[in-house]
C-alpha cells in the first residue's frame, strides 16, 4: 500500500493549481502579451533530466521520508547544516517562487518554488529569503503589522533557473539548524525525494530487522503478565540469507498481528531512518504492504495506526504494525493461516536504493499441537499490575485493570491456602463470575465486556465472595468498587462520556468507530483525582492510546470563570496548554485534545517577563537602525504569537524564537538624531499582557546624554 496523510500545512489547492497552470494561459492586452514573451525566453533554457541537491554544503541527513512525527509523518528529507545557519540553497531546477510563509512555529520561514515539471520543491526552517524576496516580505508584514504571513504569487514575480540561490539555511520555526527539503506533486502531495535522479544518495548497506512484537486489542502489560510472550528478538542467519525469530510464535485462538521493528541508514547519515518498503508474505500470498513513495496530507494521522504508538511514545518509532484497517477491523488475525503444526511467513524490507533484507516468522499453533506450552502467568508483573491499580481491603488486594473491550479483575489473597473467588453484582438477576485461580495466591477474570452482559452499575459496586476450596460453607465477603466506567453503552454510532467522580471533569467522545483505530479501542475508563499545590488535577487511566479524532475535555465551575484559568494536559511543572475556550451560561471552561492523561486545571494571572532589553534605557546607540534584543519567557499558558514592537510608535517587524525565547526587531525606517522611544508587549495564552517601555538616544554624544559631574575644590 502507498501511505498517505493529513495537511500540515494548509493552503487553498485551487490558488496553487491556477498558480501552477499560469504560465500555460493566454493573455492579450500588451503587459500579459509582454508577461507572457518573458516566460517563454525562461523556459527555452535547456531543460535538465535531473535536480540538483539544494544545499551544496553536503548530503548528511538527520531525518527522512516517513519518519514518525506526533501525529503526522515527516514529508521530506531534513539536511544537515553542521549547526550553521546562512547556508545558500540553490533551485533544483528552473521555476518560480509560488508561496512564501513566515511563522513563529512549524516550518518557519518557509519557501515554495514551483518547477518546469509541475513539481513543487519545499525549503523549510530558513534564515532569510534572497535579498528582493525578503524585501517583498517584509513590505507585507509591515503593512499588515503581522510577521505571519501566508503569500500566494504570480508565476512571474521572482523566477529563477537551476543552480540559482533562492533562499538562505537557518533554525525559524520548531528544531535546530538544518534545512527541510521537500518535493510535491502538482497535487500537492509529498513525494520522497530520494527517488528522483539528482537527489538520491549513494547507499549499499539494506534494511535491519530488529525486533518483533505481537499487537491485538489487549493491555500489553496485563497480557505480559498472564504469561503471553509478546516480544521476540530477530538474529541474523548468513546461512540462510535472512533474520529468523528467536523463538516460534506460540499462537492461539486469539486475535493478534505482528509488528516488527526496522530500521535503515542512508549514505553516510548517523541517524537510522524509516525503510521504504515492507511486506508480509504467505509463500507466494501477500498479507500485508506498506510502500513510502507518497504522502496524503489528508490521512497523516494514519501514522498512528500504521506505526505501534504505544512503542513510538516510548521513543521506539521504528515498529510497524504489519495490518491494514480493513484487516484489523474484520479481526483477520495472523492465526487464521496457521494450519498444521508449523506456518512460515516471510517480511521482506527494502530500502529506496533497492536493497534487501528477509526475515522468516515461524508460527506454531498451540491448540493443533499437543506439545505446546501452557502460558505461566508472571507473578512480578501481577504484583506490578496490582501496586498500579489495585486497592487493599482485610487481606485481600485488588485491582480493576482496563483490556481494551473489556475490564478484568485481579484478586490477591494475603495468605497461601487455595480459595475461590466469585463475583455477585448487585443486581440480583445477573449470574455471578467466577475468577480462575493462576496461582501464587492470585485470581484473574472478565467481569464486564462490550457485548455480553452487563455486570457494572451505575455506582460499579460488586460483592467479592472468597470460599475455601471443596466447601461453600466458609465463605467471606467483600463489597469493592471500581471507578471505571464504560464510555459507550450500546450503541457504539452514540458520543461517548467520561466523568469524574466530583461531576466537573468531562470528557466527550466522538462514537467509537470514529475516536479509535481498530486496534486500539479503550472502553473503560477512570478518572482520579491528583493532588498538587499548583492546580486541580484529574488523572485519565488509561492513556496510552492513540485516537483518531480530537476529543472535548471541559471543566465545570460553581461560580464565575476565573480570570487567566486554563487546561493543560501533563505532568509536572511544565504542562502543555490545551486552551481555555469559556462558556460563561455553564461557568466552563473547554478545550480540545488528541491526548488524554494528566488533566490539570490551573490559574495563570502572571505576565509574560520581558528582560534583558537592548538597547537599555537610556542607551545611546550609532546605527540609525538599531537591532532590538529582548528575552521573554512565560510561566506556564505560554507566549501567544502577537508579540509587538514598536519604536516611537512605529511597528517593527518581530522576529520570535519560541525555543529559547529571543526576541530581534530591527526598524526598517532611520532613526532620527535625539531621543526615541521603545515599546514592547508580549501576551500569553490566557490574556495576560507585559508592557513594557523605555528610551533610548541616537546620534547623541555621550556627555550631552550623561549627567554633569560636580567637580569639588
Amino acid at each position: 500500500m502507498t501511505v498517505r496523510l493529513a495537511k500540515t500545512m494548509s493552503y487553498s489547492d485551487s490558488s496553487i493549481r491556477r498558480n501552477c497552470n499560469a504560465r500555460t494561459r493566454v493573455r492579450y492586452s500588451l503587459p500579459y502579451a509582454l508577461s507572457a514573451w518573458l516566460v517563454l525566453i525562461f523556459f527555452a533554457t535547456p531543460v535538465y533530466a535531473d535536480y540538483l541537491w539544494p544545499l551544496p554544503y553536503g548530503k548528511e541527513l538527520s531525518s527522512s521520508f516517513g519518519d514518525w512525527r506526533t501525529r503526522h509523518y515527516h514529508a521530506g528529507l531534513d539536511i544537515r547544516t553542521g549547526g550553521a545557519v546562512g547556508r545558500p540553497v540553490v533551485a533544483p531546477a528552473d521555476g518560480y517562487v509560488m508561496r512564501l510563509s513566515t511563522s513563529y512555529y512549524g516550518y518557519g520561514k518557509a519557501l515554495y518554488f514551483a518547477m518546469t515539471d509541475s513539481k513543487v520543491a519545499v525549503f523549510g526552517h530558513l534564515d532569510h529569503f534572497r535579498s528582493e524576496v525578503e524585501d517583498y516580505v517584509a513590505k507585507q508584514q509591515i503593512a499588515s503589522q503581522s510577521y505571519n504571513q501566508n503569500l500566494i504569487l504570480d508565476a512571474a514575480k521572482f523566477r529563477y533557473h537551476r543552480g540559482d540561490t533562492i533562499c538562505f539555511s537557518g533554525q525559524t520555526g520548531v528544531g535546530a539548524p538544518h534545512l527541510h527539503f521537500e518535493i510535491r506533486a502538482a497535487d500537492n502531495e509529498p513525494l520522497n525525494p530520494l527517488g528522483f535522479e539528482g537527489l538520491k544518495v549513494s547507499d549499499t548497506q539494506p534494511p535491519e530487522f530488529r525486533r518483533l512484537h505481537l499487537i491485538g486489542k489487549w493491555n500489553d502489560d496485563l497480557e505480559r503478565a498472564l504469561g503471553r510472550k509478546l516480544d521476540y528478538l530477530f538474529l541474523k542467519k548468513p546461512t540462510l540469507s535472512a533474520y529468523v525469530l528467536n523463538d516460534t510464535i506460540e499462537c492461539d485462538d486469539d486475535n493478534f498481528w505482528l509488528s516488527v521493528e526496522a530500521v535503515d541508514r542512508v549514505g553516510t547519515s548517523a541517524w537510522l531512518k524509516p525503510i521504504y518498503s515492507l511486506e508480509l508474505r504467505q509463500g507466494d500470498r501477500l498479507l500485508y504492504r506498506l510502500t513510502y513513495d507518497t504522502l496524503s496530507f489528508d490521512k497523516t494521522y494514519l501514522i498512528d495506526m500504521e506505526r505501534n504508538y504505544q512503542m513510538a511514545v516510548h521513543g521506539a518509532s521504528d515498529f510497524y504494525n504489519l495490518v491494514s484497517m480493513q484487516q484489523a477491523q474484520s479481526d483477520e488475525g495472523v492465526c487464521r493461516d496457521a494450519e498444521g503444526a508449523i506456518s512460515s511467513l516471510t517480511l521482506i524490507a527494502r530500502d529506496i536504493a533497492g536493497n534487501e533484507s528477509r526475515a522468516i516468522v515461524s508460527i506454531r499453533h498451540v491448540s493443533k499441537n499437543s506439545s505446546g506450552k501452557k502460558a505461566k502467568p508472571e507473578y512480578a508483573r501481577l504484583a506490578a499490575l496490582l501496586q498500579r491499580y489495585g486497592t487493599h481491603q482485610e487481606d485481600i488486594t485488588y485491582a480493576f485493570i482496563p483490556n481494551g473491550e473489556k475490564l478484568c479483575l485481579l484478586v490477591r489473597q494475603l495468605r497461601a491456602a487455595p480459595v475461590e473467588f466469585r463475583l455477585a453484582s448487585s443486581q440480583s438477576a445477573s449470574p455471578s463470575v467466577v475468577l480462575k485461580n493462576i496461582g501464587g495466591g492470585f485470581a484473574f477474570g472478565v467481569v464486564d465486556s462490550e457485548g455480553s452482559r452487563d455486570l457494572l452499575n451505575a455506582e460499579g459496586n460488586f460483592t467479592l465472595i472468597k470460599s475455601s476450596e471443596g466447601s461453600k460453607k466458609e465463605e467471606q465477603s467483600y463489597t469493592i468498587a471500581t471507578g471505571f466506567r464504560r464510555a459507550w453503552s450500546g450503541d457504539v454510532q452514540a458520543e461517548g462520556k467520561v466523568v469524574s467522580p466530583d461531576g466537573r471533569l468531562q470528557i466527550l467522545l466522538p462514537p467509537v468507530g470514529q475516536v479509535y483505530f481498530p486496534l486500539d479501542r479503550q472502553y473503560y475508563f477512570d478518572i482520579e483525582a491528583t493532588k498538587s499545590l499548583q492546580s486541580t488535577g484529574y488523572e485519565v487511566v488509561p492513556d496510552e492510546f492513540p485516537l483518531a479524532k480530537q476529543v472535548t475535555i471541559s471543566y465545570e465551575f460553581d461560580k464565575a470563570i476565573p480570570r487567566g484559568v486554563g487546561l493543560y494536559l501533563g505532568k509536572g511543572g511544565n504542562p502543555s496548554f490545551l486552551g481555555a475556550e469559556a462558556d460563561s451560561a455553564s461557568n466552563s471552561v473547554t478545550a480540545k485534545s488528541y491526548r488524554v492523561g494528566v488533566v490539570s486545571i490551573r490559574i495563570d494571572t502572571i505576565a509574560p517577563a520581558i528582560r534583558e532589553i537592548s538597547p537599555s534605557a537610556s542607551a545611546s546607540v550609532s546605527s540609525a537602525r538599531p537591532k532590538i534584543r529582548c528575552k521573554i519567557d512565560d510561566n506556564l499558558a505560554g507566549i501567544r504569537d502577537s508579540v509587538e514592537v514598536r519604536i516611537d510608535g512605529r511597528w517593527c517587524i518581530p522576529v520570535y524564537d519560541p525555543e529559547d525565547g529571543t526576541l530581534i526587531s530591527t526598524p526598517h525606517f532611520d532613526l532620527t538624531p535625539g531621543r526615541h522611544r521603545l515599546d514592547i508587549k508580549v501576551t500569553d495564552r490566557v490574556g495576560n499582557q507585559r508592557h513594557v517601555s523605555s528610551e533610548f538616544n541616537f546620534g547623541m554624544n555621550k556627555a550631552a546624554t550623561s549627567p554633569k559631574k560636580k567637580h569639588g575644590k
